[in-house]
């Protein structure tokens, strides 16, 4: 963190509140002030477990900076949670409020208003009146506007309205339409020869979904997952235009985190609290690796680079509809888990499930197996199974 004029108070949260602590540092003062007025950064969560870091004890994924900051910081040892989910959680970190005190306050689409009433005493309010400068950037899925947005003009009310100064956001979540970035109120980067148009409830004459164009997607879909499609990925809900605005999806941990950074530069003269939410828990990078007949070995010749590069030990296909190459297996034997989305042994052939809807099967399920030289072969490590009837469809 920077900072020339006072210390820095930062927040790591994943979803709880905190009531008790520990300071390992009980006897010092940073820059030997206590009069200033510290910074403050709240970085927030979504799925981050206690253990998942590395000074609570994680092994598997490093955290070196986030343990460095509990080593010589105070830690918050004894956390109850507000909400287990995304936007109950932040309501009450804004707010202060339970969120089950609010009706509107549950898991929200892209379209829905604003949660927060302006009149509301908010945390960023309340540390303006302290003479802090107020950010958000990130990850914001607390409702804009008044239930009908236009998103081709500036949309108000939003964080602005309820104490933020400056605001980089995303409406919702990564999986939801609009995949625009909003600065200020503003889509960034918005051509007004393409403007955008979202809906939760109809799509747009023309427009291709995931449920129908499945050879446009670069990741199949699954949960509600299957309406517009943006960057090969089905989102949930639909949206057209705004094409020169849609966001990347592959450098948006790193995009956000930019943003963070220059928020802290450009404040660091002046007291600022940033509340910095994350849209994913560690930035884990995704690649995109386009495969077809006449590609096929070129991108698995990539997929080797990357689990190389990234010293990759294990590997966990899902709906991966390739063959794995004996000599990637050859290098990784025992080590690759697919999860396959029918009950093995199957029917051989590509539409095992139209088989078995023709038999009259009266189960459906999904198969755990490592992956051996033979197709669907490995040891199956688990297995699970629903009933079905003729009254369910093949879809």
């Amino acid at each position: 963190m920077i900072s020339n004029k006072a210390s820095v108070i930062l927040i790591f949260s994943t979803l709880f509140l905190s009531v008790s602590c520990q300071n390992n540092n009980s006897n010092k003062t940073l820059h030997g002030s206590t009069s200033s007025k510290p910074n403050i950064v709240i970085i927030y969560t979504d799925d981050l477990g206690y253990g998942d870091i590395g000074a609570n004890g994680a092994t598997e994924i490093k955290t070196p900076h986030i343990d460095a900051l509990a080593e010589n910081g105070v830690r918050f040892t004894n956390g109850f949670s507000s909400s287990a989910t995304c936007t109950q959680s932040r309501y009450a970190l804004l707010t202060g409020i339970y969120p089950w005190k609010n009706k509107r306050a549950k898991i929200l689409g892209g379209t829905a208003p604003l949660i927060i009433d302006t009149a509301q005493v908010t945390l960023p309010k309340m540390l303006k009146t302290k003479g802090y400068h107020t950010g958000i950037v990130g990850k914001w899925h607390l409702g804009l506007g008044s239930g009908n947005v236009d998103w081709n003009q500036t949309i108000s009310p939003g964080p602005n309205e309820v104490g933020f100064d400056y605001s980089y956001i995303m409406a919702a979540t990564q999986d939801r339409v609009p995949t625009v970035y909003i600065e200020n109120g503003n889509v960034v980067g918005l051509d007004p020869e393409d403007p955008i148009k979202v809906s939760y409830w109809k799509n747009f004459e023309g427009e291709p979904t995931g449920l129908n164009n499945t050879e446009l997607l670069t990741m199949n879909w699954h949960h509600g997952h299957n309406s517009s499609i943006v960057n090969g990925i089905p989102r949930i809900g639909f949206m057209k235009g705004g094409d020169a605005a849609k966001w990347s999806d592959v450098d948006m941990a790193d995009h956000f985190l930019k943003g963070a950074q220059d928020y802290v530069k450009k404040h660091k003269d002046e007291p600022f609290f940033l509340y910095y939410a994350m849209q994913d828990s560690f930035g884990i990078p995704f690649f995109h690796v386009p495969t077809s007949a006449a590609t096929s070995d070129k991108a698995q010749l990539r997929h080797l680079e990357l689990l190389k590069k990234y010293n990759i030990d294990f590997i966990v296909l899902a709906r991966y509809m390739q063959i794995i190459p004996k000599d990637i297996i050859a290098v990784y034997p025992f080590k690759i888990i697919n999860i396959h989305h029918s009950f093995l042994p199957a029917f051989i052939g590509a539409k095992p499930y139209h088989s078995a809807f023709k038999r009259g099967v009266k189960i459906i399920g999904a198969t755990s197996h490592y992956v051996t030289a033979e197709l669907d072969a490995g040891p199956i490590i688990e297995q699970d199974v629903v009933r079905v009837s003729h009254a369910h469809g093949i879809k």
